[in-house]
């Protein structure tokens, strides 16, 4: 995985405790995997839009998405957009059934 396509730097909303949870536990009573290293060896941040409401000290050092230089290049906010303009179809979204609906198909 160290030459793997998937990215470095991991963003989520609560990984505060994802990280803290690798942090303590790994490699100690973490089974020991090519996905486990990975993360491990990753960079993580909260995304802009939650890391306001983090107030514990360690996490606004290590995971604000404003000192890594990754993470400053994206909008880190766009799940977050794009959830709430769809959430104003949810009405409609409820009505579709797999006979019903090609939109989201394969």
């Amino acid at each position: 995985m160290a030459n793997s396509w998937l990215p470095k730097t991991i963003l989520y909303d609560d990984c505060y405790h994802v990280v803290k949870h690798i942090i303590d536990y790994f490699p100690k009573n973490f089974r020991q995997t090519p996905a486990s290293t990975f993360l491990y060896h990753s960079s993580f941040a909260i995304d802009a839009y939650h890391y306001r409401n983090h107030t514990d000290k360690w996490c606004q050092q290590y995971l604000n998405p404003n000192e890594n230089e990754v993470v400053k290049r994206f909008n880190t906010q766009s799940a977050e957009q794009s959830n709430s303009w769809i959430k104003r179809f949810s009405k409609q979204f409820s009505r579709f059934d797999d006979e019903h609906c090609v939109f989201f198909s394969p």
